[in-house]
């Protein structure tokens, strides 16, 4: 299957300043021609006023520290604490607080010196990754080095502009020629003349390239095609148009982003939360942001990213975890395994919005004072403004109200403590109204109960929700559409993109895990990078081969090296058939695990490797049960092959030696 993506980019013929293309090390060799000696000149003098900056930072607060120290003692000598009248009082709280403004001043000035420095360090093992030549219409082309980060001179002059500046949206749109972006609500028409992206090392120039598109294929499959590691990169040099549309998107609501198996989904959402830092760093604050990850490995394993952008990572837990510490502040008593099965929340918000009966009334003091002709809810939610206006608030929710009765006038079983936390949010109209903007990985995971208590709790919030509708691995159903729908319902306009170029595995692989997709008919998932081996397929296979397997492969390459199962059980129960075979260290990766150790191969449950990727994998019993299940085998098939970027394996039935 051809990628038509990777096709027309291999039509276009960019300007190449290189003769061999090296997988180990990533280098691009050069001609020594006038426009490399150019832009190493360029590199020289970037880098050297970047360590010159550092020197200058380093003694500018020296002296900011050294001025607040003394300022302090002056302040403690000059400042005679003096409340013998009114007038007294008045001086020595004046003395005080112009006191405090001088050292503020200074606070000031150190914290914007050590942001600096951070920046410059960030910059320094590669100062820029791209340069755009624009005309802004006087026919003179102006040049504009991108990097991960932007830096300026003391006299505000630009050096290197940060990825997220408006301009920098015309690298990555991929229209050569005229074209604009928009900035302080502004369209800014612009003709772009050069487009060139660099590799670089500290201070040296490793690899240059002139391209009409926005990332060309030699440099993005040499990227692509380097080790992985345990955590995971930012891909600021390599995003792509259809991403930089969705990093981008400021006109969303509710941004929902269903992409396949290798399309950077994860890698789209983290570079969104460092733009929206960027676009409303004066008015959103790191706390302003949530993320709701999958598990704690999976929290690990991003949170490189952002600090490689310089921002700070913000408050990241799994959604469960989010309920649990919610519910301890309602005093309710809920725990994770409360919230393991459907407990039909939609049915308690229907019977809510109706009329009460009027049996209800010896249950809630006070609600026959209220209209009974409107809903229940409106009733209960002006009981509880009655209850705040007179400072009344329970303690303990769970003992507010008998909720047993209540929920059996209303035709309900005695209420779980998930279905009653849901019940007090209501009636309380909590919401989460500090989190501005909230970022949820692998949505397709989530329940119709917890979508709803997510649209209640953040109802305030802008949303970014991403996920992939072929890697649902149990009951929970995840369909784009009806997802749109509920959102409808409460007043959330949903913009939807779908994702189908894969970056991750090789062609071959790709086309091998595709075949288990879901997509619609005439859709097929994009593959970027080469052929490479197609998957080895292997019916029946010995403990004693696998172990041999093992060694092999793991002294083939380098990079992770991953063992999938089906589930916890099976994964420790073939950590202990391995045993001693191995001379290579191994070990099982649990959901309760924070870290994942350094280890030569993992032993991983499907579940919890679904959003990493290896450089090998192999997987056990393939066509076992689990894997088989009429339902959920197919995307379960397609979770685990499309774990593997470089080498798969796949083992049917692994058989014991006896």
């Amino acid at each position: 299957m051809t990628s038509p993506s990777s096709t027309s980019l291999s039509h276009i013929p960019p300007t190449i300043y290189s003769l061999e293309l090296r997988r180990t090390p990533a280098i691009l060799s050069f001609r020594g021609d006038q426009m490399e000696n150019l832009e190493q000149t360029h590199l020289t003098k970037v880098v050297a006023f970047l360590s010159s900056e550092l020197d200058r930072l380093d003694q500018l607060i020296n002296t900011i520290e050294q001025e607040g120290r003394e300022t302090k003692a002056n302040l403690a000598q000059d400042t005679r604490l003096n409340f013998d009248s009114f007038a007294d009082n008045v001086d020595t709280f004046a003395n005080i607080e112009s006191g405090n403004r001088q050292i503020d001043a200074l606070n000031a000035k150190v914290d914007r010196a050590r942001s600096q420095q951070r920046k410059a360090n960030l910059l320094l093992p590669q100062a820029y990754f791209a340069r755009i030549d624009l005309d802004f219409g006087d026919a003179v082309s102006e040049p504009f080095y991108l990097g991960k980060v932007g830096y300026a001179k003391p006299d505000e002059e630009n050096i290197v502009y940060d990825w997220r500046t408006p301009l920098a949206d015309v690298y990555y749109a991929g229209k050569q020629g005229p074209t604009s972006y928009v900035a302080n609500g502004r369209t800014i028409s612009v003709n772009l003349t050069l487009r060139r992206q660099f590799q670089i090392q500290n201070n040296h120039l490793l690899g240059v390239m002139d391209t009409t598109a926005a990332i060309n294929d030699p440099v993005l499959l040499e990227i692509l095609a380097a080790p992985h590691s345990d955590s995971l990169k930012d891909i600021t040099t390599t995003i792509q148009a259809e991403q930089n549309a969705v990093i981008r998107n400021l006109s969303a609501d509710v941004l929902l982003v269903d992409g396949v198996a290798g399309s950077g989904k994860t890698s789209v959402l983290l570079q969104r939360i460092a733009y929206l830092r960027y676009v409303h760093r004066e008015d959103w604050q790191p706390d302003d942001f949530l993320l709701l990850t999958p598990n704690t490995i999976f929290a690990q394993y991003i949170k490189d990213v952002l600090p490689a952008l310089g921002e700070q990572n913000p408050s990241a837990l799994t959604f469960n975890n989010y309920l649990v510490k919610l519910s301890h502040y309602f005093g309710v008593s809920l725990s994770e395994t409360d919230l393991s099965y459907n407990q039909y929340l939609s049915k308690i918000n229907a019977i809510l919005d109706q009329p009460a009966p009027k049996s209800l009334d010896r249950f809630i003091p006070g609600i026959s004072q209220t209209d009974d002709a409107e809903p229940i809810i409106a009733r209960l939610q002006l009981l509880w403004r009655r209850q705040v206006a007179g400072d009344d608030i329970p303690d303990d929710f769970s003992s507010w109200l008998p909720w047993d009765p209540i929920f059996r006038c209303l035709g309900l079983a005695a209420p779980s403590p998930l279905q009653l936390l849901y019940t007090v949010l209501l009636i309380t109209q909590f919401r989460q109204d500090n989190i501005k903007a909230l970022f949820v990985d692998e949505v397709q995971d989530y329940s119709e109960d917890q979508m709803l208590l997510m649209m209640t709790v953040f109802k305030a919030s802008h949303l970014t929700l991403v996920g992939d509708h072929n890697q649902t691995l149990d009951g929970h159903s995840f369909d784009p559409q009806s997802l749109q729908h509920q959102f409808a319902v409460h007043n959330r306009k949903v913009t939807a993109v779908s994702l189908l170029t894969s970056y991750r595995s090789t062609g071959a692989i790709t086309r091998y895990f595709g075949q288990f997709s879901g997509l619609p008919n005439g859709s097929f998932i994009r593959p970027i990078q080469p052929e490479g081996n197609a998957p080895l397929i292997l019916d029946h296979y010995s403990v004693s081969d696998l172990a041999s397997l093992i060694r092999q492969q793991a002294t083939e390459t380098t990079g992770t090296f991953a063992i999938l199962v089906s589930d916890a059980s099976s994964a420790q129960a073939l950590y202990d058939l391995l045993g001693d075979r191995l001379s290579l260290s191994i070990a099982v990766i649990s959901a309760q695990d924070r870290d994942r150790p350094e280890t030569n191969v993992q032993i991983i449950p499907l579940a919890i490797a679904k959003g990493l990727e290896f450089d090998r994998v192999i997987i056990v019993n393939f066509q076992d049960r689990y894997f088989s299940d009429a339902e959920f085998g197919p995307h379960r098939k397609y979770v685990a092959a499309s774990r593997a970027t470089q080498t798969l394996t796949i083992i049917n039935k692994l058989t014991t030696d006896e």
